[in-house]
């Protein structure tokens, strides 16, 4: 039975090549042990060379070290002589080096020889050292090149001989070593061959060299490139192989490890960064984490140095941003910045175009226009820099698995990728994932950026108290802004126990006096008030059913800023007739069950009533127009009709007309359309028709008349300005626009009066 793999983890963190065959991932084992057999067991005295061939990364050390382990097994048989020729810049110093290591091999197999081969080596070398170069330079047999050249040069064939006679009565071979001659520059390249050329005819020895054969093949060939035929444009190429066949006996293709067995172990180192940084992955992620990376990676992960390149890289970038990221998304964006760095480099610039979800409709503010087009273009951009199509369809599956936008364009919105694709934008936040753009920027700084607090200290604020809450909020809204306070916290309450839930609502009604009623825009923009409200009704949602109706009543009398409560007013007033029809039809939504059926049925009368009342509590001597002019016309013109028992509306405005009547300003301007220009900051517009057919059935013709007498008798021709002006009025032309308006509407016949005539 074979013996099942073990992993050496040291290693492994550190890319070092592995020793033990017992570690072998890629079963190249066999291939190690039949090489170390096949240089054992020959007969021919005569030198061989065996060139084993591979890229960088692709284990080329770890064959050779299995190669070592099997010689070791053999170590009566043979000599084993590891030459590293990265010491030595110097051709003197190499050859000088390269003897005197080769002598002390030899002496310590050779022990029962009385005489030394390292003196017969010395006195070898001696003739050979002008050929590579002159210098002074120590020798490890203990003589300066210098003094081994002044010397009186034996016989070199002579000394040959009988060093190989040494050999063959001890009955050993001697195996030479060397590794990672890719790596050394042109000039050591050089060398090493030029030396292997001249030592490869020593009988009883055999050469095991380890390299990319195309680099070596390259850097060889600027010596030899003037003979060599231009083959597919690349002369020294051709040049530098034609010598590799002349010097390689043996050329031996290390054997390819499997794409299964790469993505096997890649994904072992993967399952030890997580065991290091003491992370489970629930079963769903993980199978998500395993089907991206399969899809995502497997053109790309050709040697396990690439594979342990990755895991390293995520052994020191994961532990910076536990949990403030979703951590199988980082796993593949740390594979992204390793596999596609050109894609991470895009990605990393490129938010705007990738973030949001399938679900967010604030992205569909002109339905009827097709971005798909020029989305494509953009994300080709990203893409065009693989042009193999199995690497680009990975590429496209490394971004599918990330963002739902890209899924559903590439897809043309039949099939998603993964799991996150239906997500709404709150739980692609709620999750951490890349694509919200919440947590977009932490994935590429590897941090928590300026001007937002980390997802942890966002739990822990959650742990307090309602009072504690609402002495810390203060602190942390200076840090984020109000808007994105109240976002962080609504993204938590669906986790929120029913503790939690009864603290947040005590906070939000403590910083209430901070928020912003004003919306920054017309198109699905909030204010801080509105937000806040629909935070109140998610936390609400967390609260016992029976206490629900009670809270918010509370809350619409006296609690917390009018504008909260004003807002929640209307919320569940325009919310209430379409969750009603659900209701009775039998087919509620979740959020439906907030209250009990006869609740809704009661909720908007009686918190309009509540509110009304707090209103004019709270204007006391002053008129709402003044004291609340953005809620104003929706307190007159709704509210008013919805309370019960109240007195008309003429007979609460008028009085105060005509004791003021400049204040018709107030009035016209609070009444206005909300309007807002290219997405720009809302302002009051120009006054239209429906508006003054409103004031006018609210509010009767005595309205004209003080707005004639505040404009005095002059005569209004043509409608002041432009309804759609980006612009505000001047509140004198805002009362000429009533003006003219109001006399054209009563100028008009009526459909009577025309079906007479």
């Amino acid at each position: 039975m074979p013996t099942t793999p073990t992993f050496d983890h040291a290693a492994r963190a550190t890319d070092r090549p592995l020793s033990e065959p017992t570690h072998d991932n890629f079963q190249r084992a066999d291939f190690a042990k039949r090489i170390a057999q096949t240089l054992v067991s020959r007969t021919n005295p005569d030198s061989i060379v065996v060139g084993l061939y591979g890229k960088w990364g692709e284990g080329k050390s770890t064959v050779l070290n299995f190669i070592r382990h099997s010689l070791k097994e053999a170590s009566g048989e043979v000599a084993v002589f590891n030459f590293n020729p990265w010491r030595f810049p110097d051709e003197s110093q190499l050859l000088v080096n390269f003897f005197g290591e080769l002598a002390k091999t030899i002496d310590q197999q050779l022990y029962n020889t009385k005489e030394k081969a390292a003196k017969i080596l010395t006195s070898y070398i001696a003739p050979l050292i002008p050929s590579f170069g002159a210098g002074p330079v120590t020798a490890d047999v203990g003589k300066s090149v210098g003094e081994l050249s002044s010397k009186l040069l034996p016989d070199v064939d002579k000394l040959r001989s009988r060093l190989e006679d040494l050999l063959v009565k001890s009955g050993k071979r001697v195996v030479v070593i060397i590794d990672d001659i890719d790596r050394l520059e042109k000039t050591q390249i050089q060398t090493v061959f030029r030396l292997v050329k001249l030592t490869a005819d020593f009988k009883h020895t055999a050469y095991l060299l380890a390299f990319d054969d195309v680099m070596v093949a390259r850097a060889m060939g600027e010596v030899f490139e003037s003979g060599a035929e231009d083959v597919a444009g690349d002369r020294p190429l051709q040049a530098g192989l034609n010598f590799l066949e002349k010097i390689i006996q043996v050329p031996l293709r290390l054997p390819r490890a499997r794409p299964d067995a790469l993505l096997k172990f890649c994904f072992e180192r993967v399952d030890e960064v997580l065991t290091n940084a003491g992370l489970t992955l629930p079963d769903a992620e993980a199978q998500r984490l395993g089907n991206a990376l399969r899809s995502a990676i497997l053109p790309r992960l050709t040697t396990p140095r690439l594979a342990v390149r990755y895991a390293n890289s995520l052994s020191f970038s994961l532990p910076l941003v536990l949990g403030e990221v979703n951590t199988v998304d980082f796993i593949l964006v740390e594979a992204m910045n390793v596999f596609y760095p050109d894609l991470y480099s895009f990605v990393a610039t490129h938010e705007g175009h990738l973030t949001g979800s399938t679900r967010d409709s604030s992205r569909i503010i002109y339905p009827q226009q097709d971005h798909t087009a020029e989305e494509k273009a953009v994300l080709n951009i990203g893409l065009d820099h693989y042009k193999l199509a199995d690497e680009r369809k990975a590429a496209e599956n490394m971004l599918r698995a990330l963002f739902p936008r890209v899924a559903k364009l590439l897809d043309k919105g039949h099939m998603f990728f993964g799991n996150t694709s239906r997500l709404t934008p709150d739980e692609l936040t709620r999750n951490q994932h890349i694509a919200a753009s919440t947590h977009f920027g932490r994935y590429f700084a590897y941090t928590v950026l300026l001007g937002d607090v980390p997802d942890e200290e966002i739990t822990a604020f959650l742990q307090l108290s309602g009072s504690e809450q609402s002495q810390s909020a203060p602190l942390l809204i200076a840090r984020l802004d109000m808007g994105t306070f109240l976002q962080k916290i609504s993204f938590r309450t669906p986790t929120l126990e029913t503790d939690q839930a009864e603290a947040v609502w005590e906070m939000i009604l403590s910083v209430s006096p901070k928020l912003n009623t004003a919306r920054a825009g017309l198109f699905f923009s909030r204010s801080e008030a509105t937000q806040a409200s629909w935070l109140l009704l998610q936390v609400l949602s967390k609260l016992p059913a029976a206490e629900r109706l009670n809270r918010v009543k509370q809350l619409v009398e006296h609690q917390g800023v009018f504008a909260l409560a004003e807002e929640l007013v209307d919320i569940l007033g325009d919310h209430s007739q379409s969750v009603l029809k659900r209701l009775r039809e039998g087919y509620p939504d979740e959020e439906d069950k907030l209250f009990t059926q006869a609740e809704w049925e009661s909720i908007e009368v009686e918190l309009s009533a509540a509110l009304l009342r707090r209103a004019l509590v709270e204007a006391g001597d002053q008129p709402l127009y003044k004291i609340y002019p953005e809620a104003s016309c929706r307190l007159m013109h709704r509210v008013w009709q919805l309370a019960p028992n109240q007195q008309p509306l003429v007979d609460y405005v008028m009085p105060f007309l005509r004791s003021e009547p400049k204040e018709i300003y107030e009035l016209l301007e609070a009444c206005s359309p909300h309007v807002s220009v290219n997405q720009g900051p809302m302002f009051r517009a120009s006054i239209n028709a429906d508006t003054v057919d409103m004031l006018a059935r609210s509010l009767g013709p005595e309205l004209h008349e003080i707005a004639r007498q505040v404009l005095g008798p002059e005569a209004i021709e043509e409608y002041p300005g432009n309804e759609r002006d980006s612009q505000p009025p001047t509140p004198e032309n805002r009362l000429r626009q009533f003006i003219y308006l109001y006399e054209k509407r009563d100028a008009t016949p009526s459909a009577e009066v025309v079906e007479e005539d």
